[in-house]
């Protein structure tokens, strides 16, 4: 008899917990280097509704047509549980990428009504605020260091 050949499927992946919401499920095609359905899934789709296992999206001009699909068989391969995906024309939720700019804009404003910003900004005719990242209240820290 011939020898046995090793299998040549490789093991699973270790499988990740269910997500419980679109961003965490949005998170996972990053972690698990899907980038072009990544970035699909956070620029070119709203959220129309999510429950475990279950996700409806409405579908921009960008996603390709079997989006949904795709989406759907990741889920099911890295979380070991059934997910459906499908297409709707609800209208949705802004794209992922518009409330992050959302958010981003609306801390840039918050930042220009900030006097000390505001001097700067004069002093500097042209400047603008470009990105604000959290930082601490006071210059000792919250440990008084």
């Amino acid at each position: 008899p011939a020898p046995a050949l090793a299998d040549p499927t490789p093991p699973p992946a270790e499988r990740a917990p269910a997500p419980r919401a679109f961003k965490e499920a949005v998170a996972l095609f990053a972690e698990r280097r899907e980038p072009l359905l990544h970035g699909h899934l956070a620029n070119d789709v709203r959220l129309v509704r999510f429950a475990p296992g279950r996700i409806e999206l409405r579908a921009g001009g960008a996603a390709p047509p079997d989006l949904a699909g795709r989406v759907a068989r990741c889920l099911e391969r890295w979380t070991g549980e059934s997910w459906t995906v499908a297409l709707s024309d609800g209208e949705g939720a802004p794209t992922l990428k518009d409330q992050a700019d959302a958010r981003a804009a609306a801390l840039a404003e918050e930042a220009a009504r900030d006097p000390l910003v505001g001097r700067i900004l004069e002093t500097f005719p042209g400047a603008a605020i470009r990105d604000v990242r959290p930082g601490r209240t006071d210059r000792a820290g919250a440990d008084g260091r």
